[in-house]
C-alpha cells in the first residue's frame, strides 16, 4: 500500500478547510476529519465550556492509516496522526489580528476566540506537531489566497514523493572547488564531468594555481570549451589564494565565467545558502509542473514556494529525476510518479484518474 498523506493542522481559523478545497482542485482526495472520528468511535466526551468535542488522539494514526494514495486530512487534531503514516505534514499560521477578525465573522464568542489566538501565540499546532515528530512546513496565510497555499502544499508534496524515491543527501563543499566544478560542467555531460572534476581537484588549490594553461588543458580536455575554461579556472584559483570567493551573487558574476547559475550552485552548495539554482533539470521540470518565467522570474516563484531549510534539496532532487524520468528531450512519462500534477503530460497523454 502506498500512502501519501497530507495533514494540515493549525489554530482554528488560520484556513484548513479552504486550502483542502483548493487541494481538491488539485487531485486530492479530502478526507472528512469529523465522519471518520465518528466511524471509528473516536468521540469521547464533551468540553461544555469550549463547546467542542473531546477526541481520542492516540487512535487517530489507526483510523486514517487505512487509505492509499494521495488524500489530505484537514484538522487542528491532524497532528495526532503517527508521522509514519504521513508523507507531508503542514501547519498554518496567521497574523493574530487578522485571526481575530476571521474568528468574529464565523461567529465565535469572545472567550473562544481569545482562547484560540492564545493558541496561536504560543504555536501550540506547531510545537504539537514537532513533539510528536512530524517535520511540518510552515505557512503563513494572512496575505495569501487559499489557491496559493494550495500550490505550495502540492509542490512541497511532490518533492517529498521524489525525496522518498531518491533519498538525495546534500554536503556542503569547499567554495572554490565547487566554483570550478561548475565552470567544468558548462555545456558539459555530468559523466565527463565528474571524471575530469576528479582528476583536476585532486590537486590542491594552490597546485592547480601554479600550474601551467596548458597542463590545465591537457587534464580538463574532455569538457567543453576546454581552452577557455582552463584560463578561467587559473585566475579563479589565484584569486582565491589571494582573497575570499565572494559571498554574494554579483560579486561572484564579477569572475570569468560566472554567470547566474554557476553563482547560485556556489552559493548553495559552496557555502550553504538557501538559493535555488536554475539548471536545465529545474527549468524543464519546473516549466512541466506549469512554474515558468525567465532565470530569476523561476527562482523567485520556487523560493516562495520552498522554505528556505527545504531549499538545497530542490535543485540536487530535480537533477536525479531529470536523469532519471524527466529527461529534457524525452520523458519517461510512464514511470513518473508525479504525472498526475504533470502539465505536459496532461497535454500529451490520455490522464488516468
Amino acid at each position: 500500500m502506498v500512502i501519501e498523506m497530507i495533514i494540515i493542522t493549525g489554530t482554528p481559523g488560520t484556513g484548513k478547510t479552504s486550502v483542502a478545497k483548493e487541494l481538491r482542485k488539485l487531485n486530492f482526495k479530502i478526507v472528512d476529519f469529523d465522519n471518520e472520528i465518528k466511524k471509528c468511535n473516536l468521540i469521547i466526551g464533551y468540553d461544555k465550556k469550549r463547546k467542542s468535542k473531546i477526541v481520542d488522539e492516540m487512535g487517530l494514526s489507526n483510523c486514517f492509516k487505512k487509505y492509499d494514495k494521495r488524500f489530505v486530512v484537514e484538522s487542528h487534531l491532524s497532528h495526532f496522526i503517527n508521522p509514519k503514516y504521513v508523507e507531508t505534514s503542514v501547519v498554518l499560521k496567521c497574523n493574530p489580528k487578522e485571526l481575530r477578525g476571521r474568528l468574529k465573522k464565523k461567529g465565535w464568542n469572545k472567550r473562544k476566540i481569545e482562547e484560540n489566538i492564545e493558541s496561536e501565540l504560543m504555536d501550540i499546532c506547531l510545537n504539537e506537531s514537532i513533539e510528536n515528530g512530524h517535520k511540518p512546513i510552515v505557512i503563513d496565510t494572512t496575505n495569501k489566497k487559499p489557491s496559493e497555499i494550495a500550490k505550495i502544499i502540492m509542490y512541497n508534496h511532490l518533492i517529498n514523493i521524489l525525496n522518498k524515491k531518491y533519498k538525495v543527501k546534500i554536503k556542503i563543499g569547499n567554495p572554490t572547488k565547487t566554483l570550478i566544478r561548475c565552470i567544468l560542467s558548462q555545456r558539459t555531460k555530468d559523466e565527463i564531468t565528474d571524471e575530469v572534476s576528479n582528476k583536476l581537484l585532486k590537486h590542491s588549490i594552490k597546485e592547480i594555481s601554479n600550474m601551467r594553461i596548458n597542463k590545465i588543458e591537457d587534464i580538463i580536455r574532455k569538457v567543453g570549451f576546454y581552452r577557455q575554461k582552463a584560463k578561467c579556472i587559473k585566475f579563479i584559483s589565484k584569486f582565491a589564494l589571494n582573497n575570499k570567493i565572494p559571498k554574494d551573487r554579483n560579486k561572484l558574476m564579477e569572475l570569468p565565467c560566472v554567470g547566474k547559475k554557476t553563482a547560485d550552485i556556489t552559493l548553495s552548495y559552496g557555502f550553504g545558502l538557501p538559493v535555488i539554482a536554475i539548471d536545465v533539470h529545474v527549468k524543464t521540470i519546473s516549466e512541466r509542473l506549469g512554474i515558468s518565467g525567465d532565470y530569476d522570474e523561476m527562482q523567485k516563484k520556487l523560493h516562495e514556494i520552498f522554505p528556505e531549510d527545504r531549499r538545497l534539496i530542490v535543485n540536487k532532487l530535480l537533477v536525479e529525476f531529470g536523469k532519471d524520468t524527466c529527461q529534457t528531450k524525452k520523458p519517461r512519462c510512464e514511470k513518473c510518479m508525479i504525472n498526475s500534477w504533470c502539465k505536459y503530460y496532461e497535454r500529451n497523454h490520455i490522464r488516468d484518474r
